[in-house]
């Protein structure tokens, strides 16, 4: 029951974005970042699932990918830096039609001594294609430069 109330605000909150066609980056990058260490902080594995993008949650092994996320970052956040938020959109006749974001924390400092990067990618409007609304893809990479991908966007360099 947990879960449906966690995608039905993450639903609502996505239609009220919609809605206004105008959204901050900064202010909504950075409140997916805290959730996206929310979940990895506590394991919280539907948590962290709910925040993809329908196309991804269909297409992708994602249960499997979640769970080797979480199994690759150890420990709780205990210090970081202000995530870096960016993007792109486009607009057409004056509305936007396509807005996705990059969110880029450079470190994520955990009680068990490990330091990480993470990167996340999405988009907050897609109106070709709605399904891609959400995240798309997250990095994990530890400070020895190992890696864990957990979904996949087709727009990254």
């Amino acid at each position: 029951m947990k879960s449906y109330k966690k995608i039905l605000i993450i639903v609502l909150c996505v239609c009220l974005l919609l809605g206004t066609g105008c959204i901050n980056e900064d202010t909504e990058g950075n409140k997916i970042g805290d959730e996206i260490l929310r979940c990895l902080n506590e394991d919280d594995t539907e948590g962290l699932k709910v925040m993809f993008c329908a196309e991804i949650q269909i297409s992708k092994d994602l249960d499997n990918q979640i769970q080797d996320g979480m199994d690759f970052f150890e420990g709780e956040v205990t210090d970081s830096n202000e995530a870096n938020v960016d993007g792109g959109e486009s607009v057409r006749d004056g509305e936007t039609v396509e807005q996705h974001y990059r969110i880029h924390s450079y470190y994520l400092k955990t009680d068990k001594g490990k330091t990480y990067e993470l990167k996340c990618y999405g988009y907050f409007i897609n109106n070709e294609d709605p399904d891609k609304v959400g995240v798309s893809e997250i990095d994990i990479i530890d400070e020895d430069g190992n890696e864990c991908k957990i979904g996949d966007c087709d727009w990254i360099d």
